[in-house]
């Protein structure tokens, strides 16, 4: 029993070397692998620096050549902004003395436009005192006519009764003129015989005193 044990642990130990053998091929395919890869990373990171690098080179030409564009641009532009300016300035000193030139005829205009309004406030006021003035006698007038038509009215209202009046009047001056022309007829006979009276009362007297003279 014992001497089979002695052979099995024989056995184990070969097999044991062969494995740990085996793990250090294996290490060292995977160091050389591993190595094998890195160089190609750090050929791709090669690779990659320089093609970086070149395009920095063409970056930094387009760049340069860029600014070179843009200098001459900024120039041209600086060139074409001090002639907008000078430009601008030119029209803004225009556009103020059109704008002085305008305040002094607004100006102006409003002077002769007062003047104006003052003649015309005159012209009013005085064409507003003649119409006035005439519509005062016109109402005067028109007072009077309402007077001579009330006076108008009043007559006809008063017509018949004065017609009534006059018509006795005329009557009563018939009747006067009647009495009167009996009355002048009646003093004239009463004249005509007192005068005979008289006359004869004379002529006796011239008789007596003729009688008596002779």
């Amino acid at each position: 029993m014992p001497g089979k044990k002695g052979k099995k642990g024989k056995g184990k130990g070969k097999g044991k070397k062969g494995k740990k053998g085996a793990k250090k091929a294996k290490k060292a395919e995977s160091k050389i692998a591993i190595a094998a890869a890195s160089a190609k990373v750090w050929e791709a990171k090669l690779d990659m620096v320089e093609r970086s690098r070149q395009d920095f080179r063409d970056n930094a030409r387009k760049l340069a050549f860029q600014n070179d564009e843009l200098m001459t641009a900024m120039t041209q532009t600086e060139k074409d902004t001090i002639d907008v300016i000078t430009f601008l300035k030119k029209q803004d000193q225009e556009k103020d003395e059109q704008v002085e030139k305008l305040h002094r005829h607004i100006k102006d205009i409003k002077k002769e436009h007062r003047k104006e309004k003052e003649t015309i406030i005159d012209d009013c006021n005085d064409q507003v005192r003649q119409l006035e003035e005439k519509l005062g006698k016109k109402n005067r007038d028109v007072e009077v006519l309402q007077g001579e038509l009330k006076v108008v009215k009043e007559f006809r209202k008063k017509r018949g009764q004065m017609q009534r009046e006059l018509d006795e009047i005329k009557d009563a001056m018939f009747v006067a003129n009647k009495d009167h022309k009996g009355t002048l007829t009646r003093m004239e006979q009463k004249f005509f015989e007192e005068k005979m009276r008289l006359q004869q009362e004379a002529n006796q007297k011239i008789a007596e005193l003729l009688k008596k003279h002779i």
